[in-house]
């Protein structure tokens, strides 16, 4: 009898065990490591400029012509990744450059491609609250930092 009732309390505290372990491990901070480990990444790569705004800049072709403000509407091929999602997006999946007015877009985009010039190419690193935030998307996590690969093709003009 006394054995049956030390297998029971093996087997009792076998799920405080267990929940313990998977409490630990859940809410350990990953995703929070995972967001500074890429943010760092982007920081320290050869030519990249970091902005008091968190956006990390570093320009792979320089452009040239003018640079487009907020009004502007801006042609672009571009790709998008983060820690959690890998490439999520890419204009390339769709066929055809992306037309936006720059004052329309995230204020990465807006930061980032006004430092940008037509025929330029660079590589926007932003912080979640320059990306999409603490609200995320339907297909972005909330506090996700986005990194996009960027061609500025060409500005259109300005749209009032």
């Amino acid at each position: 009898m006394n054995k049956m009732l030390q297998s029971n309390c093996r087997v009792l505290a076998l799920p405080k065990i267990v929940f313990a372990v998977l409490a630990l491990l859940l809410l350990r901070p990953t995703c929070a490591a995972g967001a500074e480990d890429f943010m760092k990444k982007a920081q320290t790569a050869i030519g990249a400029k970091t902005f008091p705004s968190g956006l990390v800049y570093r320009s792979l072709q320089d452009g040239t012509g003018p640079h487009p403000n907020l009004k502007s509407i801006v042609v672009l091929d571009y790709s998008a990744t983060s820690p959690k999602l890998g490439t999520f997006d890419d204009s390339n999946r769709i066929g055809r450059p992306l037309s936006i007015t720059l004052g329309r877009a995230t204020k990465c985009w807006q930061l980032g491609l006004a430092l940008m010039q037509p025929g330029g190419h660079a590589i926007l690193t932003c912080p979640a609250e320059l990306a999409y935030g603490a609200a995320g998307t339907a297909k972005i996590p909330p506090n996700e930092p986005i990194q996009f690969e960027v061609h500025l093709l060409q500005i259109l003009g300005s749209h009032d």
